[in-house]
């Protein structure tokens, strides 16, 4: 992990919140499917980058509510 990733997980276990970190999972897609995820003109996510995200979003924020 990067040095930021590594914090956010010390963080975690110091103070046990819920850490998610999409870019392992948004990794794991394949390389044309990733820049289709970025607008490279606005510098921010897509649409689609967007759909991916909150679908990846989306069990982690239901198990939190439960």
């Amino acid at each position: 992990p990067s040095g930021i990733q590594a914090r956010f997980g010390e963080l975690a276990g110091e103070t046990e919140a819920r850490i998610y970190d999409p870019l392992t999972d948004l990794w794991a897609l394949p390389v044309e499917d990733q820049k289709s995820f970025w607008n490279v003109s606005t510098g921010h996510y897509s649409a689609l980058g967007h759909e991916i995200l909150a679908r990846l979003l989306a069990p982690v924020v239901s198990e939190l509510l439960r």
